[in-house]
Order: C-alpha cells, then sequence, then structure tokens
C-alpha cells in the first residue's frame, strides 16, 4: 500500500507532462488527478511543509508553483516566520512560489507481489551512487523506518522499469 505522503516523490519523478518511467497500478485513477505537478502534498494535509535550497531545481510546473501552501507556519510561530521562508528552489527557472495545485486526497493500494528484491531503511550515502534493479520495492518499516533515505550528496539512478516506494526522504541535496 503506497501512503498518501509519499505521493510527492513519485510526483517528482513522473510529471504529468511526461510517459511514466514506471509502472503504478492503482484503483483506476488517472495519475495526472492523483499527481498534477511535480512537487505536492494532498488536499486537506493541514500539516504540509516544503522547504528547498537555492541548488534544488524543480521542472515541469505551473506558473513556477509548488503544490504546498506551508500554512502550518502561521499555526505555529504567530509571525515570527512566513509561509515563504525556506523555499529557494528553481522553479522553471524562477524562484519557486507557494500554493499550486495539489494532490486529490485518496488512498492508494498497490500489487507489490511481482517485487524481486524488497528493501527496508536503504541509505543512500554522500558521495555514493546507487542504482537499484527494476522491480525494487522500498518497503516502510512501521511507520518508523523509511524505505529510502537520499543524504546530501548521495545519488539515485533507477534504470527504466518498476519500482515501488512505502516512504522515502530527500536530504537537502540528494537527487
Amino acid at each position: 500500500m503506497m501512503k498518501r505522503y509519499a505521493a510527492w516523490l513519485l510526483a517528482m519523478i513522473w510529471g504529468c507532462l511526461s510517459t511514466p518511467a514506471f509502472a503504478i497500478l492503482m484503483d483506476s485513477a488517472d495519475y495526472c488527478e492523483l499527481f498534477p505537478g511535480p512537487v505536492q502534498t494532498w488536499t486537506g494535509n493541514i500539516n504540509n511543509y516544503h522547504t528547498s535550497d537555492r541548488a534544488s531545481v524543480i521542472n515541469n510546473t505551473v506558473k513556477h508553483k509548488v503544490g504546498f501552501s506551508n500554512t502550518i507556519i502561521n499555526d505555529l510561530y504567530d509571525g515570527t516566520f512566513i509561509p515563504e521562508d525556506n523555499v529557494f528552489a528553481q522553479c522553471d527557472g524562477k524562484q519557486c512560489l507557494l500554493n499550486g495545485k495539489t494532490a486529490v486526497n485518496r488512498q492508494l493500494h498497490w500489487d507489490t507481489s511481482s517485487a524481486k528484491e524488497e528493501i527496508t531503511f536503504k541509505v543512500v550515502a554522500s558521495g555514493e551512487v546507487y542504482t537499484p534493479k527494476p522491480g525494487t520495492y522500498f518497503k516502510e518499516a512501521g511507520g518508523v523506518a523509511y524505505g529510502l533515505i537520499v543524504d546530501k550528496g548521495g545519488h539515485v539512478i533507477l534504470p527504466e522499469g518498476e519500482y515501488w516506494f512505502d516512504n522515502a526522504s530527500f536530504i537537502a541535496g540528494g537527487m
């Protein structure tokens, strides 16, 4: 079962403006409906928060926007910080803006029975280049351990094929 909070990862990798590099079996949902842009949270997520550094580049956005509002900042910090703080990425050549389209709030299910390899808590360290085989399932462990973590300076190359991610984390600068 794919977690809703991992939806941003798939959208970031896919985007709706190109042919998907990954096959996903969902309950007959159109992936462009589920992932309206390259980076977003889901509709109704009041805890959504996006940060990015100046080295981050995001392509295929609509009007340079990412699908996050960062309104949780207003709830937590009483004016000390604003939602736009720490959003420095370039979205199609200009600084990213908040409040783009969000994903449909929907629980997704997929069949991982054809996975050839199951990996829990894979960490790609700084300087490491990791290339998993197609058919890899990055499995979450009890909501605590991510399936895949890419540290700053780590790189992941995904050859064409099918992959499953329960959850993943990209530390600033990891790709």
